[in-house]
């Protein structure tokens, strides 16, 4: 049984229970518009709006919450598309299919009774000089997604952030600051924490994003206890925290633990983390940059929490590989180094990583490389077969209405 929430009038509201009856799929009314409501369910997984000038007022007074959840938009008017487009709503549901597509999609648990598990934190380090840990971050965070697993990737670089630029996010506050901020409370709930991440969409899957710093003056938010509380608290709650960290190991010169520290992010990080990538790029100075940093990388996280991973590695040269591969065993010690293949799609002149994150993980060579590390290291392995779509919608059951009718007969439809 799942519960979305419905923003429209009431014979729309009436319309879509008579629709969905006989599924198990509950409709909680939220009101006419976005501004008319007062409170969320805790247990909605998602919403559907009529997309009306009507319908939309008061949307940007609810930025938080309606990035977490997905949300679908009901066409009602001519221009609905417009209106979609400026509202950010990428699904529209102009058909039963539609309709039964986005429901399927929804993050649902087959046992939403039971308590969830305890998530993991992945912490992805590299020295500087190793490009491409953001990406990489990138990568596993959308196999774990597609993983059926709850998927949140943090910007925890307080020198140069990175993910949203990347992504094409227009943020105009620090998803960490937030974070911080929200943990230093007297009581932290990992609701309050999750409304931190913004929600970002690969179709079928998505996985949140937790904006990293505005400003580098802004780490004097993060204390070292803070962050690690929320790191917890979400991992408690049951998500995957992929945390793409900056490259400096020492605590400066006159910090202290518990209060702000340049590096609080990526020392606390790495402190918790269940698992430690540490990237090195196929160059003679990132990895006598990743030896250097050895020692130290070794103090904070145990041998068995280290993997070492050669990344962007060209796939036409394999005695450079081999080279590189020998080169890391020897400063590092590790002989199950990861290689992660160069890609056409993860070039610097890209300008869209959601080709990338998007590519089927059976076809993309380097997504391949990355879901291989996740089912052999992370302890998530592929969904078994990909189920068909009379099997998918036989779990939920097709709605029986058609458009026309739920949409009450109104002209003019797009």
């Amino acid at each position: 049984m799942i519960r979305i929430g419905a923003i429209m009038s009431e014979a729309l509201v009436a319309s879509l229970r008579e629709s969905l009856e006989g599924l198990d799929v509950i409709v909680a009314p939220l009101g006419a518009s976005f501004g008319q409501i007062s409170s969320l369910n805790s247990e909605l997984v998602g919403v559907v709006c009529e997309l009306s000038e009507a319908g939309l007022e008061g949307y940007t007074d609810q930025p938080s919450w309606l990035r977490l959840i997905p949300c679908a938009g009901l066409p009602v008017v001519s221009h609905a598309q417009a209106l979609a487009t400026g509202a950010g709503i990428g699904t529209l549901i102009r058909s039963p299919e539609d309709l039964s597509q986005w429901l399927n999609s929804l993050p649902v648990a087959d046992h939403v009774s039971e308590p969830a598990q305890a998530g993991q934190i992945i912490a992805v380090w590299g020295p500087a000089g190793s490009p491409g840990r953001s990406t990489l971050a990138l990568c596993l965070a959308a196999t774990m997604a597609r993983r059926h697993q709850r998927v949140i990737v943090v910007d925890g670089d307080s020198y140069a952030p990175s993910l949203a630029p990347i992504l094409g996010l227009q943020e105009t506050h620090s998803g960490v600051q937030s974070l911080s901020r929200h943990a230093r409370l007297e009581t932290v709930e990992a609701k309050t924490l999750e409304a931190c991440a913004v929600h970002y969409s690969l179709g079928r899957e998505s996985f949140s994003i937790v904006t990293g710093l505005n400003s580098p003056a802004h780490y004097l938010d993060c204390g070292s206890l803070a962050w690690s509380l929320a790191l917890t608290t979400l991992r408690q709650a049951g998500h995957t925290l992929v945390v793409d960290l900056a490259a400096p190991l020492l605590q400066l010169q006159g910090e202290t633990i518990g209060g702000p520290m340049r590096n609080a992010l990526t020392l606390a990080t790495l402190d918790l983390a269940d698992r430690v990538l540490a990237v090195a790029n196929p160059t003679p100075l990132s990895i006598l940059r990743l030896s250097r940093d050895w020692p130290r990388l070794s103090e904070l996280a145990d041998a068995a929490r280290l993997d070492v991973c050669h990344n962007n590695a060209p796939t036409n040269d394999k005695s450079s590989i081999d080279e590189s591969l020998h080169a890391l065993w020897q400063f590092t010690g590790n002989d199950e180094t990861a290689v992660f293949p160069c890609d056409r799609l993860w070039s610097a002149a890209s300008a869209d990583v959601s080709a990338l994150l998007s590519s089927p993980e059976g076809k993309n060579p380097l997504m391949m490389s990355v879901g291989r590390y996740v089912t052999s290291r992370l302890g998530s392995p592929p969904r078994s077969a990909p189920e068909s779509s009379r099997q998918r919608d036989s779990a939920r059951g097709e709605p029986k209405f058609s458009l026309p009718n739920w949409a009450g007969g109104k002209k003019g439809l797009p």
